[in-house]
């Protein structure tokens, strides 16, 4: 019996393909940090759609270079760029300490940029790259213990996606994740495990549809820091500090 060559990047493709929804409208939106999944996402929603890019970060971020580059990579004609400082991230992170007051640090630094970009988004429709790290392997501790992927995909799909979707709605927004729907995760589980090591897949299916070599290859850089976000959280907590302690 001969081994059968699978190619699992081209399933990946045609269910994402069959997970962008038919929108009667002409422009939508994407949260692109440049990075790998938010641009895959890009590529294949330009087959359907007009798209505005919209980017969230500090002045000297990671992703608002990297997407900068990824929207001239792609032709993309409108491109946005949200920029983050103290005060405006201050004042996300107690809008969404009112409505979820038990978010974590790490809740916070991934959640303020994500408010951040939906509250200023003017289409109705926003596309994200969220999931993908978690179904196809692209966390560092993955590589250690495999088995908190399926513990992460389990919180993203019950907690972190309910709860971004219904930020998007408090803004008249409607969230949509391509990389996430109940075919997409039935496939994730049931890949050889060499397919999730390093995002080997998403790697390959950023090859289909030539992306540019920098962004396939680019380390991950989570949302918190890539953004900046987190560097300015340790600001806004380091002068609680020294305000509490001069005040005591």
């Amino acid at each position: 019996m001969h081994d059968v060559n699978i190619n699992y990047e081209e399933i990946l493709h045609n269910l994402i393909t069959n997970n962008i929804p038919s929108l009667n409208v002409k422009k939508v939106a994407i949260m692109l940090s440049g990075g790998l999944d938010s641009t895959v996402v890009l590529s294949m929603i330009m087959d359907f759609y007009d798209v505005v890019a919209y980017t969230v970060g500090a002045k000297d971020s990671k992703d608002i270079d990297n997407a900068v580059r990824v929207a001239e990579n792609l032709g993309i004609k409108k491109h946005k760029i949200i920029y983050i400082d103290k005060a405006n991230v201050k004042k996300a992170m107690e809008e969404l300490l009112k409505g979820y007051p038990n978010l974590s640090v790490v809740d916070l630094s991934f959640e303020i940029p994500y408010y951040i970009g939906i509250s200023n988004v003017k289409e109705k429709h926003v596309f994200t790259g969220q999931g993908s790290d978690e179904l196809f392997g692209g966390y560092k501790k993955y590589e250690k213990n495999p088995e908190l992927m399926e513990k992460d995909i389990l919180r993203l799909i019950t907690i972190t996606l309910p709860r971004e979707k219904e930020i998007a709605a408090k803004f008249n927004k409607v969230l949509h994740t391509p990389f996430v729907c109940t075919e997409i995760i039935r496939f994730s589980l049931s890949l050889p495990p060499e397919e999730k090591e390093k995002k080997a897949i998403v790697k390959r299916l950023g090859m289909k549809l030539n992306l540019p070599e920098e962004v396939i290859n680019r380390k991950k850089i989570a949302m918190q820091y890539g953004s900046g976000t987190m560097k300015i959280l340790r600001q806004i907590a380091k002068e609680y500090v020294i305000n509490y302690e001069s005040n005591k």
